[in-house]
């Protein structure tokens, strides 16, 4: 290890700020998306479907583009420096101005002329500011932290010793979680402990500004200090003859690709429809955008805890168990704590039947509430720990023994636009359940359970394809 530290501290540290930064953005964009006016759990699906989908396509087709023609350092610093351009100028103009800019009055009046399923469509447009920061904190995710970063890693890193170097390039990403979710909760010292989140500033009182747009501004400040261009590798891009037809063609035969790709979406998909019906719990629990961001901080808090303490097991894991062992974790978490999540979701109509009298009824939901919120968070702080210190290294080892072209523009396409094409099949899915149920969540749990599990057995298949 000691031999290999040259190399590891900076991954280490570059991953730290990539992470740390991430964490604050999914953060500020489910709070803002979720309890803006008009906003909601149910704008998320098509927020994923009309606005990260597409988003993805056109940032594939520019990187393939640009990886032809480029350094590897000029492609990276100029991604980052976009992000940043974006972030600067949503603090400094589009959230300070976003009331003026918002069309209030016209969404208003075309969500009570549609149908009620289709209120989240209303909602992401009305709210387009928020929508525009959703789709680049989601590509921040996985443009930074997957494609840039991995593939850094890739070019420098042998099969020999990603095993051991892999995971713990992790523990940079782990403190970045527990830092950057611990942040927003450090903002404000002198309010409760619950309160104690940016969010305070949508309905604060005057004395505290009346407004999130202090707050907003002041972590993008933190987001734009720790997205500094780094200095990456200066690999001189290889010119191809195939075109980007032929290309991907050619990535499409390919078995491991392939099986990368099924990887890619399922995890999407399984992760869109778990934290779906998760959020939508967690809305009903903490109502206020002060008491929501809070809760997801400490959630990330923990996540960051846990990932550690895997990362720290898991070159043992690798030892004990092989990649197949370890890159089936993820899945099989998500199997069989989804499965027990979705049964405890169908419980509170069932538990409010056979309470006996009103009051029973109402405490049975609580509870229920209660235990779904909280579960859910143990759900999701696992299977995220297990997919940044399991899941995501073993498949990376899997680039590794690619060639360039897979290496670079599969990789684009499996990160980037793989995983939110799994996700937007959840959205779809969502969005054609709700409009056939008037918008009622409940009535589309059974199709969402059957396809989530269905997926999830995909994924473990596709680990079994590769591992032989």
């Amino acid at each position: 290890f000691w031999a290999l530290s040259g190399k590891f501290m900076p991954m280490v540290g570059l991953f730290f700020m990539l992470a740390f930064v991430n964490t604050i953005l999914d953060s500020l964009k489910d709070t803002l998306v979720i309890t803006a006016a008009g906003g909601g759990a149910q704008v998320i699906p098509y927020l994923t479907v009309y606005a990260v989908l597409p988003s993805s396509l056109v940032f594939l087709l520019a990187y393939s583009y640009a990886s032809q023609r480029f350094r590897r350092q000029t492609l990276f610093n100029g991604i980052v420096a976009v992000f940043m351009t974006f972030f600067a100028g949503f603090a400094l103009w589009l959230y300070p101005n976003h009331h003026l800019l918002h069309p209030t009055s016209w969404a208003e009046g075309a969500a009570a002329s549609l149908p009620l399923g289709l209120d989240g469509l209303v909602g992401m447009v009305r709210n387009w500011t928020f929508t525009l920061f959703f789709c680049m904190s989601e590509l921040w995710g996985d443009v930074c932290l997957g494609l840039l970063f991995w593939g850094l890693a890739n070019d420098t890193t042998s099969l020999a010793d990603a095993p051991t170097l892999y995971p713990l390039f992790g523990l940079g990403a782990n403190l970045g979680f527990a830092v950057g979710g611990h942040t927003p909760n450090c903002r404000a010292p002198h309010t409760p402990a619950r309160a104690r989140c940016p969010a305070q500033f949508f309905s604060g009182p005057a004395s505290h500004g009346g407004s999130f747009t202090w707050e907003v501004q002041s972590l993008m400040a933190v987001v734009m200090v720790f997205s500094l261009p780094k200095d990456a590798a200066s690999t001189r891009p290889k010119k191809s003859k195939q075109s980007m037809g032929e290309i991907y063609r050619t990535l499409a035969s390919s078995v491991p690709i392939r099986c990368l790709v099924v990887m890619s979406m399922a995890q999407g998909l399984c992760t869109n429809l778990m934290e779906f019906a998760w959020k939508s719990h967690i809305r009903l629990l903490y109502p206020t955008p002060a008491e929501f961001t809070s809760f997801l901080g400490d959630v990330s808090t923990w996540q960051g805890i846990v990932t550690g303490l895997l990362m720290v097991l898991s070159p043992t894991m690798f030892e004990r168990l092989g990649w197949a062992g370890v890159a089936a974790a993820t899945p099989q978490i998500l199997l069989y704590g989804g499965g027990a999540f979705f049964a405890f979701v169908m419980a509170p109509a069932a538990a409010a039947a056979t309470a006996s009298g009103a009051a029973a009824a109402a405490a049975a939901s609580a509870a229920v509430l209660q235990l779904l919120v909280y579960g859910g968070a143990l759900l999701y702080v696992f299977s995220k720990s297990a997919k940044f210190s399991l899941f995501k290294p073993a498949e990376e080892m899997v680039y590794i023994s690619l060639d360039e072209e897979g290496r670079t523009k599969g990789k684009a396409a499996i990160d980037v636009v793989g995983s939110q094409a799994g996700k937007s099949g959840g959205s779809v899915l969502q969005q054609v359940l709700l409009l056939l149920c008037g918008g009622a969540i409940a009535g589309q749990l059974p199709i969402m359970v059957a396809v989530y599990l269905a997926m999830s057995n995909g994924w473990l298949g596709a680990v079994g394809a590769l591992s032989r």
